[in-house]
């Protein structure tokens, strides 16, 4: 790793700068995507992408700005770029979603009130096979065999 301008800056300090970063770069990433057009359909949820050219360019504009900003501060203190495998990303988020799933499950949701007839018996099986087929997709995304290894970034 590259010590920049600030040899004396400690490893602490420069990987919380880093993670506060890298956080702000992914979040740029997103604004990009829709600020070209981005509109994500699926069942439960759709984008409406309602950006105006003149929003969209000066988006654009900033984003461009803002990751200038990034390459020279990266560059000042010594920070090299992260590789996020997207297969852990998906073992992460997936398992730690499980937890949301399990909570829309019947005895859960008795907290709020109590439940319609026969509710239980419709959701809670769907809700059942929900975190199972999660976790099988978090087990087939970290299956050996990937098409490149793991990085070991710190």
């Amino acid at each position: 790793m590259a010590q920049g301008k600030f040899p004396a800056l400690g490893q602490s300090h420069r990987r919380s700068i880093q993670v506060t970063l890298c956080f702000l770069d992914e979040m740029l990433c997103d604004f990009e995507e829709i600020a070209k057009g981005r509109e994500r359909k699926s069942v439960l949820f759709v984008e409406g992408n309602d950006l105006s050219d003149e929003q969209r360019h000066a988006m654009l504009d900033k984003i461009n700005r803002m990751r200038g900003m990034l390459r020279k501060l990266a560059a000042d203190l010594g920070i090299d770029p992260e590789t996020h495998d997207l297969s852990q990303e998906i073992c992460a988020r997936s398992w730690a979603f499980w937890t949301h799933l399990v909570e829309t499950q019947s005895r859960y949701l008795i907290r709020y009130g109590e439940l319609p007839a026969g509710l239980p018996g419709y959701l809670d099986p769907k809700i059942e096979a929900f975190i199972r087929d999660l976790s099988e997709i978090a087990q087939v995304a970290g299956r050996q065999g990937r098409t490149k290894p793991p990085s070991d970034s710190a």
